[in-house]
């Protein structure tokens, strides 16, 4: 193929103009720097003569990459008597490619393995036979745009300056809005069946068939048999999909981006050229808070056109809207890194009518206007949140009943305000300091039997009703497993009985009855709550009387704060502190005896996990575990530890990313018994419950699975 290689103009100390050329250099090393490189080209590399290989201008080598690319200029030769001459380009670029790739003197890396040069590709016209200056796509030899890349800037900025519709934003952030509720759940039925059912019995049935492979060749390896249950058309159960009992305003948590607004200028024309910063005199941006639908660049989008977000919130963004549009703090861009204003946190409860708001801002210079400005804030925000505008929702949406529903949803007020100073590039770690300013430290919610405490930086489900919901599926799983060994220790202790007398049966069979009724609270039950956030899960369990005993485990300390909290609000821990300022002796105090029938741990999982299931083995009851990882699913160390535990009988998996994590780890989980993982687990149900309306698969929706752990092979 025919080579090229890039000219661009430069001007030498002398005054005249020369060119310069890239080359592109192959078996570099991963970890070399530019640095490196230049070392090792005009030092290691005997032979290297600037005048007749060219003057290294620069070096550009991209992290991890194993090749680099070498911009060469023309060295100036002195004469002798006294003029300057600049060789040929052409001449010096083919006598340093030669010069690499001298097969009598090879040239290699650090590590002595061989480096080879060729001509880089071009990039503006110009080569071997070429004319300079062709049209290669970029910019021509004189510095100036070419029509491709100024319609490609173009094109970039007709995108970043669109100004989306209330549809084109559903269709943005719910992708199925326009389906019916009915045809929603069909979809994702299918999708659970195709990318999470199919998926794991093909990745079990990999397993067996490597492990099968592995004993062919190593006979200390055991051949495992496939289990019965991947062997049948379908191995997993799933069940069909629970729908949400919440169509509209569900979400008990939003986060606004701080950004601009775009508007249309009446009267304007589109302008022609396209400026630097990406703006046009037909729009006009205005400081607002929104969704971010068109990337960084782009607009922020209202949320008053989302059906899933509750008046509240949208009387929260109004009120932001007013307060930047007089504020002397601009938002933060995402690029440039300049600006105050970030992320708008707003938390809600109906049932309690209280609203958190958390204000996300970069450090700035002038302490004293910040601090005017929080003020300021904050005397707009206190009170009962004011009714939003009128919604702008999509005429398609607007015939389901929305508005109807919007009338009749509950006031609130907002009860705590607090401001957090971040300086990162992405998101700051859930135990990052906050700065509370206003109310309350924290927003009460009631779920169930159970009134739980939630600090700004915990997790808690974003659908109350549908986390309800979903708690008694978690929970009726454990209770059914327990309802079936009572059934069965009974027949088995009617089968021992040796007296036929039929008044003694009815008689112990009414007082097992009785015994049942009465003894709900099995305090010797344990169950784990891995990622277990505030104490939802294992709190909820225990008040409905399925378990006695909670150990919690989470890497966020403020919910593992407030899970023990809510323990001792809800009665199931002693209060052995009254102030709940001193958070270091509550810490040592609550939940650190090994005999509190609840505890919560504030750890990795990974680190602490194995040694909690280990002190299960002494429990005398039976041992169950949830885990509800984030979207990253479960590290392996904690997997390890739940197949090593013989005392864990059941395992529910409560997953937000049911395609992907869920299916790599329930592989892992039902995986043939290996070193390290001595026991293992089976599917019994499939169960999916979607918390979120009128969204796409992609988006959380939960589910889980639950196992039967059997005998050690």
């Amino acid at each position: 193929s025919k080579h090229h290689f890039s000219k661009m103009s430069t001007t030498t100390a002398n005054g005249p103009t020369a060119k310069t050329a890239r080359v592109q250099l192959h078996g570099v090393l991963r970890h070399s720097t530019q640095k490196d490189l230049r070392k090792l080209i005009e030092k290691t590399w005997k032979g290297h003569d600037p005048v007749v290989h060219g003057n290294i201008v620069k070096i550009k080598k991209v992290p991890g990459a194993t090749w680099a690319t070498v911009t060469l200029d023309a060295a100036v030769v002195n004469s002798k008597d006294g003029t300057e001459t600049v060789p040929s380009i052409d001449t010096t670029l083919e006598n340093f490619v030669q010069f690499v790739n001298d097969t009598a003197h090879p040239k290699e890396n650090e590590r002595g393995y061989a480096v080879h040069a060729k001509r880089g590709l071009c990039r503006d016209g110009g080569g071997d036979g070429e004319k300079e200056g062709s049209d290669g796509g970029g910019d021509d030899e004189d510095g100036e745009e070419t029509d491709q890349n100024r319609e490609g800037k173009r094109r970039k900025l007709d995108a970043a300056m669109t100004i989306k519709s209330p549809s084109e934003i559903c269709d943005a952030i719910a992708p199925m809005w326009k389906q019916p509720y009915e045809e929603q759940l069909r979809c994702k039925n299918k999708e659970m069946v195709r990318r999470c059912a199919i998926v794991i019995c093909k990745e079990i049935k990999k397993n067996f068939a490597k492990r099968e492979r592995e004993s062919k060749r190593n006979a200390n390896v055991k051949l495992t048999p496939l289990y019965e249950w991947v062997k049948e058309r379908k191995g997993i159960n799933v069940k069909d999909i629970l729908p949400s009992p919440q169509k509209f305003f569900y979400r008990n948590k939003i986060e606004l981006t701080f950004g601009y607004r775009y508007e249309k200028i009446a009267d304007a024309s589109v302008e022609d050229d396209c400026d630097n910063d990406h703006e046009s005199k037909n729009i006009k941006k205005i400081p607002s808070v929104g969704f971010m639908v068109s990337g960084w660049d782009g607009p922020v989008a209202s949320p008053f056109c989302c059906p899933h977000v509750p008046s509240e919130f949208c009387g929260i963004a109004g009120v932001l809207d007013d307060f930047l549009s007089s504020s002397p703090l601009k938002p933060y861009h995402q690029k440039s890194h300049k600006g105050c204003w970030r992320v708008l946190t707003m938390r809600s409860s109906v049932r309690t009518k209280q609203c958190m708001v958390i204000v996300q801002h970069a450090p700035v210079d002038d302490a004293d206007i910040l601090s005017a400005e929080k003020d300021r804030l904050i005397k707009m925000l206190v009170g009962e949140v004011p009714n939003p505008s009128a919604r702008d929702f999509p005429d398609p949406m607007v015939s389901t009943g929305v508005r109807e529903e919007e009338k009749d949803r509950p006031r609130v007020a907002v009860t705590s305000i607090f401001f957090q100073e971040y300086a990162g590039v992405s998101i700051p770690p859930p135990d990052h300091p906050v700065q509370h300013s206003y109310g309350k430290e924290f927003l009460e919610e009631r779920l169930g039997k159970c009134t739980f405490q939630i600090s700004p930086g915990a997790f808690f489900q974003v659908n109350t009703e549908g986390a309800e919901r979903l708690y008694k599926v978690v929970t009726d799983a454990i209770a059914d497993d327990i309802n079936k060994k009572r059934e069965s220790n009974g027949r088995n202790n009617d089968e021992e009985k040796n007296s036929p007398d039929d008044s003694n049966k009815e008689k112990t069979a009414e007082e097992g009855e009785k015994k049942q009724n009465n003894d709900n609270f099995d305090s010797s039950t344990l169950l784990f709550d891995v990622c277990c956030g505030t104490g939802t899960i294992g709190l909820t369990a225990m008040s409905e009387g399925i378990v006695g005993k909670v150990v919690g485990v989470d890497i966020s300390r403020p919910a593992i704060l407030d899970a023990r909290r809510n323990a001792v609000r809800n009665g199931m821990m002693k209060d052995v502190t009254k102030d709940e300022d001193s958070k270091n002796e509550m810490d040592k105090s609550i939940g650190a005896d090994h005999e509190e029938i609840v505890r919560f741990i504030d750890s990795r999982a990974e680190l602490v996990l194995s040694s909690e299931t280990y002190k299960a083995r002494f429990n005398s009851g039976p041992t169950y575990a949830i885990v509800d990882p984030a979207r990253e699913g479960l590290h392996h160390n904690v997997i390890k530890a739940l197949r090593s535990a013989e005392k864990i009988e059941r395992l529910v998996y409560v997953s937000c990313n049911p395609t992907k994590t869920l299916t790599r780890d329930a592989t892992m989980l039902c995986a043939p018994v290996r070193v390290f993982y001595f026991l293992y687990f089976v599917y019994t149900m499939l169960f999916v419950l979607t918390l979120v309306y009128n969204d796409a698969l992609q988006t959380p929706y939960l589910s889980f699975f639950s196992g039967q752990i059997l005998a050690e092979h």
